[in-house]
């Protein structure tokens, strides 16, 4: 129908010079195609550049439903559950975030295969992993959430094999399947792969800050090539680009 089954609960929000806002069973201004708003209620951004729980989006606001940011050693997350579902975590003294935490928030769309230990991130690779799972989630909302391996130690340091996952800058991820389903097959894993997720989760996460992202099936992905990737793909940052984030930019 495009409508609300109950009108939008904030009357504040309807405009004189817009027409469109008066009906308050209305979804998105009557533009679904460029505007979400699943519950009358979103996170707007703030001039402090926060974000702050509205019942609707105010013209020229940016408006989102909800996202993770960092706001200085903290990774801040502003879940879909309204204006409570905001949580703060800091990073370590070496500057690295746990991300098993995040990924126990309402709005967080990944979660950790069994026994992995190695969780740390930097704060902006942490953000934007949050961030592309969202971006995922929202074209294939019916999938189960991404299943993650290995990222980094607790103070960035190299762990073999691991060649790329130093600086909390990398990923491992399990390729998903044409069922919606993470993958856990061995060597047989990147062959089962769904190539459209596959390629959508490569363009969102290359769209979310990863440059150095690899896989077994290079020439079907469009990324670099690495042989040991056939149970997972692994998506990072290049050094320089993960120096900077952590640190002074050298």
């Amino acid at each position: 129908m495009g409508r609300f089954m109950s009108p939008d609960p904030n009357f504040e929000s309807a405009l004189r010079e817009n027409p469109q806002t008066w009906n308050r069973y209305t979804y998105g201004l009557n533009n679904p195609l460029t505007i979400t708003d699943p519950s009358g209620e979103i996170w707007e951004l703030s001039m402090s550049g926060t974000w702050d729980w509205m019942k609707t989006c105010n013209i020229g606001q940016t408006c989102v439903d909800q996202i993770a940011q960092q706001e200085g050693n903290n990774v801040v997350t502003y879940g879909p559950s309204g204006p409570n579902d905001k949580q703060s975590f800091a990073a370590n003294k070496q500057g690295y975030v746990n991300v098993a935490d995040i990924a126990t928030t309402d709005g967080a769309y990944f979660q950790f295969q069994s026994d992995v230990a190695a969780v740390y991130a930097s704060p902006q690779t942490a953000v934007d992993l949050y961030n592309g799972a969202f971006d995922y989630h929202q074209d294939y909302p019916g999938d189960a959430k991404l299943s993650l391996n290995d990222i980094g130690k607790s103070d960035g340091s190299m762990f073999p094999p691991h060649k790329t996952h130093n600086l909390g800058r990398a990923v491992d991820m399990a390729y998903m399947g044409p069922d919606g389903q993470p993958i856990h097959k061995g060597n047989l894993s990147v062959w089962l792969a769904d190539d459209e997720r596959m390629l959508d989760l490569v363009r969102i996460f290359t769209e979310n800050g990863f440059n150095q992202n690899y896989s077994d099936n290079s020439a079907g992905y469009g990324v670099n090539y690495a042989p040991g990737d056939m149970n997972n793909i692994h998506f990072g940052k290049d050094p320089h680009t993960a120096r900077c984030e952590i640190g002074p930019c050298n």
